[in-house]
């Protein structure tokens, strides 16, 4: 979600860098534009206007920045968290199978292959259930805020964006099995 917000503030910060100040010099003849008598006038109003633009895009950032903040935080730890439980259950119960099977099954396999290989699987599920997940749901917030957001402010860009999704959603898919291929 913080990608759309910076396009919103990267837009206003682009209207207020490129914003018009017209020149005005009474000496020289050139009046300032219609509704201000005099430079001064115009030039009191321009300045006060660019302030209030300026501190509007710094509530802006540190809004993203709070955001950003405050988002990492509960994600990281609500996914973390989910992870570690069900990290857990899956260990939990794969060492309560072990504890069920026959005596004859631990004459042919040593505690250290069983344990590593409980140690290994619990990684293997820890690896692909907390940081993909985070990524995905993290990527498809971005985007559906973003196709939103376009819609709202330029609906022929998001309908460009629509177009490009599934291209960028193959190119995600085909990312993922080469990601796959060389953890297997």
């Amino acid at each position: 979600l913080m990608f759309p917000g910076w396009g919103i503030v990267f837009a206003y910060m682009i209207e207020f860098l490129y914003y018009p100040v017209f020149p005005c010099d009474e000496d020289a003849g050139i009046m300032p534009p219609p509704p201000y008598t005099t430079c001064v006038q115009y030039w009191d109003f321009v300045a006060d206007d660019m302030q209030g633009m300026s501190i509007t895009l710094t509530y802006g950032w540190l809004g993203i920045i709070g955001a950003t903040c405050i988002g990492n935080i509960l994600i990281f730890y609500g996914f973390g968290t989910a992870s570690e439980k069900m990290n857990k259950r899956v260990r939990d119960a794969a060492f309560t199978s072990l504890l069920r099977q026959e005596i004859a099954f631990f004459d042919c396999r040593t505690v250290g292959s069983l344990t590593s290989q409980l140690q290994d699987d619990a990684a293997m599920i820890h690896s692909f259930s907390g940081e993909p997940l985070r990524q995905l749901i993290m990527s498809l917030a971005s985007v559906l805020v973003g196709v939103v957001v376009s819609f709202i402010f330029m609906w022929p860009f998001a309908l460009v964006s629509l177009g490009t999704i599934p291209f960028m959603g193959f190119g995600a898919e085909m990312e993922m099995k080469m990601y796959m291929v060389r953890v297997l």
